[in-house]
């Protein structure tokens, strides 16, 4: 009885192998499922072309966009990551960033501004608004904040009349700018700051709609700093807007 029992079982084994693909027929069928999925073909999104206004090509030689923020990377109501504040800002519906003003300093930590570059950005006020537009000092990846020994700054203030402020280890300083651009509450303009290797600084500010009528004043300052984060202020009671925020990357400053 074991005798049978014990050939039943070789045989039904047998027949079981016989019948069952060989190890060629699973290898052949596993090839044909592969060769039949889809192929997954790597796309890469191109990088949008930004146009620089040609004022830009005619202020800095070789000027190319290394870094753009359209709408600030945040969904309308929202305040956009990398900007840094003492009070809310928040990005509007058409993807300007409004800031209002509580003595509001606002400063984009996002990326440094370095030698033979410069920042662009369009940027409109309210009504009797007290605002600056600047570049204050970084080191460590950490903003120098006005009234620390090291603090330096360069912006452009708006108190009635704009002006340039220029904060070396020397102290503060006041100038004038060259031009005759009037500018209006709730109009958009342009505004560029920019410094080169041999510590050369330029501000310069223009109508989009007409860019001969434009605000300007360069300087020379050995004992600023290469490093920069791109800074606003804005006073109690003022509203600002920005758009379009740019740095760019270029080789030499053109100047008449």
């Amino acid at each position: 009885m074991r005798i049978k029992s014990v050939f039943l079982f070789i045989l039904v084994s047998t027949l079981i192998v016989a019948c069952g693909p060989s190890e060629a027929a699973i290898a052949t069928a596993i090839a044909q499922t592969e060769a039949a999925r889809p192929t997954a073909i790597p796309t890469r999104t191109p990088e949008p072309v930004v146009v620089l206004p040609d004022v830009v090509h005619k202020l800095f030689s070789d000027a190319k966009s290394i870094h753009q923020l359209d709408s600030f990377g945040a969904l309308p109501g929202f305040s956009p990551a990398d900007w840094g504040a003492d009070q809310t800002v928040y990005v509007r519906e058409d993807g300007s960033l409004e800031i209002t003003g509580a003595n509001n300093v606002v400063f984009y930590g996002g990326e440094s501004i370095n030698v033979n570059e410069a920042i662009i950005t369009g940027f409109k006020f309210a009504d009797n608004s007290i605002f600056t537009i600047g570049m204050d000092r970084q080191e460590n990846n950490s903003r120098i904040p006005y009234g620390q020994p090291d603090f330096r700054t360069i912006s452009a203030e708006f108190r009635g009349t704009p002006s340039v402020n220029l904060h070396t280890d020397k102290g503060h300083t006041r100038y004038g700018f060259k031009g005759d651009l009037e500018l209006q509450p709730d109009t958009w303009y342009l505004i560029t700051i920019g410094l080169t290797t041999d510590k050369q600084f330029v501000v310069k500010i223009w109508s989009p709609e007409n860019p001969e009528e434009s605000l300007v004043y360069n300087t020379q300052s050995n004992d600023m700093p290469n490093q920069y984060y791109f800074i606003m202020w804005v006073d109690a009671n003022s509203t600002f807007y920005l758009k379009d925020f740019t740095i760019i990357k270029f080789s030499k400053l053109l100047l008449e």
